[in-house]
């Protein structure tokens, strides 16, 4: 289903940007045979079918933009991400006394499609994200060569196991951003 309850169940926690690749695939005949713009007129009507209201600005096909308008209910009230969803956070990597990793002053987690490292335009969105309040034990994390982004703000992307006061990620992919974290 491409509209209504499916589409939000579908979509919930995910980014325009996310939603606008895929629509790229289509036809599946003869993916990405329509202009940028037929695609956002097309992703349009779907929001629009699904109760979502319509923006202060006309959608356009800006990856950075779209990166950043995330398809939460329709009323707008958000809402958490589902347990066990593959997310991608940005924060600051450190490592406490106990040896663990651990991502503190995280953004809110959105909905990714990818398990893998991202490519420059989605790292380039990740950077102009601000960070947030939210803490997330690392696991599974790849400590070889990775010492390097102690203390700098780093994409991660894995599986979101929430816990009472102990938030985790089963870690499929750690991106430095470039940018220390340091007081």
């Amino acid at each position: 289903m491409l509209v209504g309850e499916a589409f939000v169940r579908r979509w919930f926690g995910d980014n325009l940007r996310t939603l606008l690749t895929k629509m790229r695939t289509m036809p599946a005949d003869a993916p990405g045979s329509l202009a940028d713009a037929a695609y956002v007129d097309i992703m349009s009507f779907f929001l629009e079918s699904s109760g979502f209201p319509a923006g202060s600005d006309e959608l356009r096909a800006n990856p950075e933009r779209l990166a950043r308008i995330l398809i939460v209910d329709r009323d707008g009230t958000g809402g958490a991400v589902p347990n066990f969803s593959l997310v991608q956070v940005v924060g600051c990597l450190t490592q406490p006394s106990d040896n663990a990793w651990v991502l503190i002053n995280s953004s809110e987690p959105v909905r990714s499609r990818d398990l893998a490292d991202s490519g420059p335009a989605d790292l380039k969105a990740s950077e102009a994200t601000a960070l947030g309040t939210h803490s997330f034990r690392l696991l599974d994390y790849p400590i070889f060569g990775r010492e390097t982004y102690k203390a700098t703000k780093v994409q991660v992307k894995g599986f979101l196991i929430r816990q009472p006061n102990d938030d985790r990620l089963n870690v499929t992919s750690v991106q430095s951003l470039g940018q220390s974290c340091a007081p």
